[in-house]
């Protein structure tokens, strides 16, 4: 099966998990659920804080929270606006998100809004005790969902001036679950205030309480005053956000032509240049940087020994190749249609027949599918939450956008599949990328967004999974260094 060649331009799309960082350090004011003791006796007034959101010292946007009340509770409103430079293209991404609480601050409802470009996301929430029940609106396509929380969700846009009512103490701890949209998942975070400190916000004082927040082995802070007014936050990738008026938060946008490339500015660096890396086959490397406890290094394909891997690409021998229907149990849930990978859609499964017109092997079905999906997508950053419905409509999109579709296709057609987050060698750098690991009697790694089947040992996998197990490459993301050891 052939590899495919490309332009070079189209690897600089595989920004894979930028968006959902930045999601986590904007939205994360409307989706933190703190293990508190009751808070109804704690009144919080009418409040809207605006906020400069900076990548690396480069103003990219502006953020502005507010909380209004009501006789039975809260509105708790949060807005953002980012203008980023992908791929040398400056991409304007929104989002809009609107919540009801009790009086316990506890999440009732919400309703959250994301565009960039022609992509457009919707998803509302109603919470039931701990049950989360959702509809999300993707590709013109409804889906509903039940979501089992650990807490019942409060807001940190009330936490802070909460936090300050009861007496900001150092040393004072919190554990906070989030519930994060983008992925439908919950994670814990660890909230901890560090100690008192002094900022100097153009020209003016303020005396702040700096807190932490871990999350997996990452720190992020915040800077709150003695009101709970947050002053400062500093988070993954250089971002930060600076208290603003606002009139200040809105300037300086327009353009941007000089900012930060964020593709290359996540990219991990490399001792040496590889010559003519998409015919690479065997590719050994170390590791360095980042613990690399927890991710799906080893097996398949590779082959992990202490911090030194070693990727070799699939060979195929038809004789292992099993036929179409597969009834293997193991391989059910890989067969599944989920919340993004809607592998049952009429829209899905019609465009699957189209391209494999009933094919029995499992690898001509994987060629045609990777064939269709190479030729038919524009290869083109979306900054979206990445839907195989919504792709299959717009036939836009990134290294995501191209997985998550391909392993629909997949799926449909009877294919196992499931998607894959890692990094992939581009000119001189390794970068955070998303491709496909589709079943023929084994696992074979195959790329959307090049067209390769199987694709070349530069693709180094550490997580297969949904948007909620990509948010683990956290971990990975700015701190990766890899040492090119041996390729041929």
């Amino acid at each position: 099966m052939p590899v495919r060649p490309v332009i070079k331009n189209a690897l600089k799309i595989t920004l894979v998990l930028f968006w959902a960082f930045i999601f986590f350090l904007l939205v994360k004011k409307v989706h933190l659920a703190p293990t508190l003791s009751e808070i109804a006796n704690t009144e919080l007034k009418d409040s809207e804080t605006w906020m400069s959101v900076y990548l690396k010292g480069q103003k990219i946007g502006y953020s502005v929270q507010s909380i209004t009340q009501l006789k039975q509770g809260y509105i708790a409103d949060s807005k953002t606006y980012l203008k980023l430079k992908i791929m040398n293209q400056v991409r304007e991404v929104r989002t809009i998100t609107s919540a009801r609480l009790n009086k316990a601050m506890e999440l009732k409802s919400f309703h959250f809004f994301l565009s960039s470009g022609p992509i457009r996301f919707q998803l509302t929430g109603v919470l039931s005790g701990l049950i989360m029940k959702t509809t999300m609106m993707t590709g013109g396509y409804r889906t509903t969902n039940q979501i089992r929380l650990n807490e019942a969700p409060k807001l940190a846009t009330g936490l802070m001036p909460f936090l300050a009512q009861r007496g900001l103490k150092k040393n004072q701890r919190n554990r906070i679950s989030i519930f994060d949209p983008s992925s439908l998942s919950s994670r814990w975070v660890n909230v901890v205030v560090e100690d008192q400190e002094k900022l100097i916000i153009e020209g003016e004082s303020f005396d702040t309480f700096r807190v932490r927040m871990d999350y997996f082995d990452t720190k992020s802070y915040a800077w709150i005053d003695v009101n709970g007014q947050t002053i400062k936050e500093e988070g993954l990738l250089g971002l930060s956000m600076v208290l603003s008026t606002p009139e200040k938060a809105k300037q300086g946008l327009s353009g941007r032509a000089e900012l930060t490339d964020v593709v290359r500015a996540t990219s991990a660096p490399v001792n040496r240049v590889l010559e003519d890396p998409r015919k690479i086959r065997y590719c050994k490397v170390k590791l360095k940087g980042v613990d690399l406890k927890g991710f799906e290094l080893d097996g398949g394909r590779q082959t992990l020994n202490g911090d030194v891997l070693e990727i070799r690409r699939e060979t195929i021998d038809v004789r292992h190749e099993i036929k179409l229907p597969i009834a293997d149990r193991k391989l059910a849930p890989f067969l599944q249609s989920t919340d993004f990978i809607q592998s049952r859609h009429p829209e899905m499964t019609h465009q699957a027949r189209l391209i494999t017109t009933g094919e029995k092997s499992p690898l001509e079905t994987i060629d045609k599918v990777l064939d269709w999906t190479f030729k038919n997508l524009e290869k083109r950053p979306t900054m979206s939450v990445p839907s195989a419905v919504e792709v299959l409509k717009t036939k836009v999109g990134d290294c995501n956008e191209h997985a998550f579709l391909a392993t629909a296709l997949l799926r449909a057609s009877g294919v196992p599949a499931r998607v894959v987050v890692g990094v992939l060698y581009f000119e001189d750098r390794f970068y955070y990328h998303a491709w496909v690991e589709a079943y023929w009697g084994r696992w074979m790694a195959v790329d959307p967004v090049l067209g390769q089947t199987p694709a070349d040992a530069t693709h180094i996998r550490f997580m297969t999974g949904g948007l909620d197990r990509q948010a683990e490459m956290v971990r990975v993301i700015g701190r990766l260094k890899i040492d090119i050891i041996e390729a041929k």
